[in-house]
């Protein structure tokens, strides 16, 4: 790629100018800085011996793209960030699965997102995949904690998300419950409140905008807090993180989500837990957190632009129950894709997924 496709042509201008008032000896130190056959400056230089130069250089500093549009990545849920490395000036597709809530079945399911983003060569994106829990304490990005001493009630399941950070971040900052981790997501797919075992109570499903309630009168997550607890204990979701369960009995804890479901609890019957809420920077109704947030005091900029400047266009937002959100739920459920791009699901069950796409090159 040459310099004159980067949009340099003032730069080339310059050296042009400085070759026809005696600057060959510039183009020749560049020439030998480039590591190609040195040509003395009283060879006659031209023109053209100073673009080829130009050119070499730029190569060699900023080499084609190994990839083409259509190269994938995908991530698995593996209990810790999982690093991409962005190959190539160009536009990428990232797509998000949140996971099933802990010991559902039949219903409980992960939401998804979806957005286009221009990024550039050198720059890195941090994947968190969550999981569907085992019975308790298994849980990762998010899913509450089910505290079930006496009931067999489960954790929630996690978010999937995509964490950008302006400046290189610490192996702190690198935890998925990271205050400053968790300001760093620019796209966030909600994750299924977990089952209670009053009637086979299977959790509520991740949402959209706003997560789902559960019965027993717990709630889903918004875009500006988490869920409440059910009405027999249980605890809050929060920033990040879905509500545990109440601490004696157990109960079905939150999802995962950009806020956590609310947690249940007991009262003559084990009730499930909420689902988590979705974002993605750049997409109508979302709410991003300001910069100077802190966790005791969270400001939200009323606009849907992540602080980082990082926005997604194209943007795509379903929930674990199939239904499209916009700036408010559709009327009709439609499902999402599967994982494979192949066919469409209701919501997504077991762990979590994420895939990123290149679309085009710059």
């Amino acid at each position: 790629m040459g310099f004159i496709k980067k949009n340099i042509k003032l730069f080339v201008g310059i050296l042009i100018g400085m070759l026809m008032s005696g600057g060959v000896v510039f183009a020749a130190t560049l020439m030998n800085a480039n590591e190609v056959a040195y040509i003395p400056s009283d060879n006659g230089w031209n023109v053209n011996d100073v673009k080829s130069a130009l050119d070499q250089l730029y190569n060699k500093a900023f080499p084609e793209c190994e990839y083409s549009a259509g190269a994938t990545w995908t991530f698995d849920y593996a209990g810790v960030a999982q690093d991409f490395s962005v190959p190539c000036d160009g536009s990428y597709k990232i797509e998000l699965w949140g996971a099933q809530g802990g010991g559902n079945t039949t219903r409980g399911f992960g939401a998804y997102t979806k957005g286009v983003i221009g990024l550039n060569a050198n720059e890195k994106l941090y994947v968190y995949v969550g999981n569907k829990p085992d019975l308790k304490d298994n849980n990762y990005n998010g899913g509450g904690n089910a505290n079930n001493s006496y009931y067999p009630t489960y954790d929630g399941g996690g978010a999937t998300d995509v964490r950008y950070f302006s400046q290189t971040p610490s192996g702190a900052d690198l935890a998925w419950d990271s205050f400053n981790g968790l300001k760093a997501r620019i796209m966030v797919a909600a994750g299924a409140g977990g089952y209670g075992t009053y009637n086979e109570r299977q959790g509520a499903s991740g949402g959209g905008l706003v997560g789902y309630d559960a019965e027993g009168y717990a709630t889903g997550g918004t875009q500006t807090a988490g869920g409440s607890k059910g009405n027999a204990g249980g605890h809050n979701g929060t920033f990040g993180k879905g509500g545990d369960g109440e601490l004696t009995y157990g109960g079905g804890a939150g999802g995962g989500g950009y806020y956590g479901g609310g947690g249940n609890g007991n009262s003559y019957s084990v009730w499930e837990g909420a689902g988590g809420s979705s974002f993605i920077s750049g997409h109508g109704g979302c709410n991003a957190i300001a910069e100077n947030s802190t966790s005791d005091n969270i400001i939200h900029r009323n606009t849907s632009e992540h602080f980082s400047g990082k926005i997604f266009t194209e943007t795509v937002m379903i929930d674990g129950n199939g239904y499209s959100w916009t700036t408010e739920k559709t009327a009709q459920a439609d499902g999402m894709p599967t994982h494979d791009g192949s066919s469409t699901m209701t919501g997504n069950a077991g762990n979590g997924f994420a895939r990123i796409t290149l679309v085009s090159l710059n």
